[in-house]
């Protein structure tokens, strides 16, 4: 029989996903309470992706979730290369 308890690898993932879901204004609370910048959520999910990567060379992570988190940082980079930059773009 296996364990089918989350590994500390999957746990952390589902953290880093859970931050980056977070309404805006909790993600804001958050990394104020970790004393890191707003980037940080996006570091986390790069990193996310680099470590997978590393747990499909091992054969511990099948492609496809390493597929699934990468669609999800892909989505970020979107989001982030099409924001407004400025206040004046704000509004």
């Amino acid at each position: 029989m296996t364990d089918s308890s989350p590994t500390r690898f999957q746990t952390w993932i589902l953290e880093c996903l859970q931050l980056a879901a977070y309404p805006a204004e909790r993600q804001l609370r958050e990394v104020r309470n970790l004393g890191v910048g707003v980037d940080e959520i996006a570091l986390q999910l790069d990193d996310m992706v680099n470590i997978a990567m590393a747990h499909v060379a091992n054969e511990d992570l099948p492609t496809a979730d390493l597929e699934l988190l990468r669609s999800v940082l892909a989505k970020v980079d979107e989001y982030d290369r099409t924001r407004p930059n400025t206040p004046a773009a704000l509004g």
